[in-house]
């Protein structure tokens, strides 16, 4: 009984960090008002909108490239963008979301990695909690680069798949860990933590 109260308020913490961030991006009404964050990030939606829409007129991106993820990117929201007709502050808000999805479900998969190794649940609890406050995870819910949140999702999962596998000695937990593993270090070179223990 007292896991289960643990365990809802491991989610409902989630669930209002979900709600509080997605509210302050949806907050964002221009492009000026990301700017104001960091210059950084308008050169990198500029980078990505050079790829998404070959009529925009950059102002302070160039040909360079950023990162892999920005080309995989670019692709899908490009077939949205046929559909849609996506505007500049979409485009930043779906990949900002998109950041965040990852970072709740990084979450959840560490108090499933804490399940598996047995431990305590108010660990998870002061873990998550943690996490949530923690000001490099929050800055990174509006940003574009992906390594708070995108790699780390896939460090966790192929972490996650790691246990299963010593657990069950299935292949297919090896493989996902790899795969992720593998995922992780193509978009950012620190993802190859995960590529030593497997």
């Amino acid at each position: 009984m007292f896991k289960n109260k643990i365990n809802l308020l491991i989610y409902i913490i989630l669930f209002f960090t979900f709600l509080i961030n997605f509210y302050v991006i949806n907050q964002f009404s221009s492009l000026g008002l990301v700017a104001f964050i960091s210059n950084d990030e308008i050169y990198l939606i500029e980078q990505l909108l050079l790829k998404i829409k070959k009529s925009y007129i950059a102002f302070n991106a160039d040909s360079a490239e950023y990162g892999i993820e920005f080309l995989y990117l670019a692709k899908i929201l490009s077939i949205l963008d046929i559909f849609l007709d996506l505007k500049e502050i979409t485009i930043y808000k779906i990949i900002t979301i998109i950041h965040l999805i990852c970072f709740i479900s990084s979450n959840f998969v560490i108090i499933k990695i804490f399940e598996l190794i047995k431990i305590n649940t108010k660990f998870s609890l002061i873990f998550v909690f943690c996490n949530c406050l923690n000001i490099f995870f929050i800055q990174s819910f509006f940003s574009l680069k992906p390594d708070f949140n995108i790699v780390f999702f896939l460090i966790t999962l192929s972490f996650y798949f790691l246990i299963k596998f010593n657990k069950t000695n299935k292949n297919f937990f090896l493989n996902s860990s790899i795969f992720c593993a593998s995922i992780a270090f193509c978009i950012k070179i620190w993802g190859f933590i995960m590529l030593i223990p497997i």
